[in-house]
């Protein structure tokens, strides 16, 4: 198997969402890049199967090569990716086929932890059945949408979905916690020539708050970068696994989100739901009412630690900062254009000012922009898994 096999690959518009079927050569092309768990554990069944083979394949051969064919006086980058908690197995592994090429003609390593739970289809069920019982007796409301949401088990979802990622990184017998230690032998051969990155959208905050600290901790790395893309994580969860490592663990944290007045109108459930899924999160899923949570402006804006952290007291900070979208820039480092919660993952500006942040580029440096193709207006592919219908 070629672990370059996307280095010289078509432009990605090339590879936009052709249909439903994940078929085996993608498969065979994906292994190299993609590790699949089931509730934390690697995947036995479903579309992609990962055992510990397949993992130490990645950290024994494809990356050995990719470091040996590495740019001359360049590090070898490896990003961890985790989706969020709305996205399917096959969605998942759809956006890893379209953005690796993407990631390798920038020279940039990515590993996709393909993390699925299975639980969102059965809460969306149970959720649309609520929702009939329950409209012939009050308006159709964002508020009642967020108690019938609590009252279907929406809170049981989460935890459990929490419950996954803590499972993956913490758990001896957890998938992410084999690639830790996969990791720890490879930088202690490769290590001087090895920079570290994760980037998560969504619920993925919530896996890497498990994944990046243990790897700080137990002495294996430090990350120059970690982004987050409208985080679903709660600031007080951030607050006790991530905030002492920012600067001190984490060079660099960038946080892309959406400014208040469009999360409050984000048309990606519309029209059985108005606000973003943050606020869904917030509001109907955490185990607590309106729990305050990362990505939502307000949140960090009402926090003070979390104004320090992120430079939100006037006052730019050194180690992490955040870019509301839209922004008035088009490109650079803190360019976001995401107009639902959705989107973040697949907007052009927000994945290049990712980017130029894990190259460690200036706004202005030449890169390989993220194709127009693959942008979420133009490829519903990468768009959530959420199908309650009016």
């Amino acid at each position: 198997r070629d672990f370059n096999r996307f280095v010289d690959a078509a432009d990605g518009a090339e590879r936009a969402f052709r249909g439903p079927d994940i078929t085996p050569a993608m498969l065979d092309e994906l292994s190299p890049y993609t590790i699949n768990l089931t509730m934390g554990r690697f995947s036995t069944d479903g579309v992609m199967q990962t055992s510990a083979a397949d993992v130490d394949a990645i950290f024994e051969d494809h990356l050995v090569r990719a470091l040996q064919n590495r740019l001359p006086n360049e590090p070898l980058r490896i990003l961890f990716y985790a989706h969020g908690g709305l996205v399917g197995e096959k969605t998942a592994l759809l956006q890893a086929y379209q953005q690796v090429p993407w990631w390798r003609k920038n020279n940039v390593y990515p590993i996709y932890f393909i993390w699925e739970t299975g639980l969102w289809p059965m809460f969306f069920q149970s959720l649309r059945g609520t929702r009939d019982r329950a409209l012939a007796r009050e308006a159709f409301t964002d508020g009642f949408v967020e108690r019938l949401a609590r009252g279907a088990g929406g809170p049981r979802v989460w935890q459990a979905i929490k419950s996954s990622a803590y499972t993956a990184s913490i758990d001896p017998a957890g998938g992410a916690r084999y690639v830790i230690d996969k990791l720890q032998q490879f930088l202690q051969e490769h290590g001087q020539n090895v920079e570290l990155h994760a980037a998560g959208h969504s619920a993925g905050s919530i896996f890497h708050s498990y994944f990046v600290p243990t790897i700080i901790e137990q002495g294996v790395g430090a990350f120059r970068t970690l982004s987050f893309l409208a985080p679903a994580i709660t600031v007080a969860d951030f607050r006790a696994r991530l905030a002492r490592f920012v600067g001190n663990g984490i060079e660099s944290l960038p946080l892309f989100t959406m400014r208040k007045e469009l999360e409050r109108k984000d048309p990606v459930a519309s029209p059985w739901y108005n606000r973003s899924i943050l606020y869904m999160v917030s509001h109907a899923m955490e185990t607590e009412r309106f729990t305050p949570v990362l990505g939502l402006a307000e949140s960090p804006r009402a926090d003070e630690e979390m104004k320090q952290i992120f430079g939100l007291h006037g006052q730019p900070a050194s180690h992490a900062e955040v870019s509301w979208t839209t922004t008035t820039q088009e490109r650079g480092r803190s360019a976001s254009h995401a107009a639902s919660h959705v989107h973040f993952n697949c907007d052009p500006p927000t994945m290049n000012s990712v980017l130029r942040r894990v190259l460690g580029a200036d706004d202005n440096d030449p890169v390989a922009e993220y194709p127009a193709a693959l942008a979420c207006s133009e490829n519903r592919a990468l768009g959530a898994d959420l199908e309650l219908t009016p």
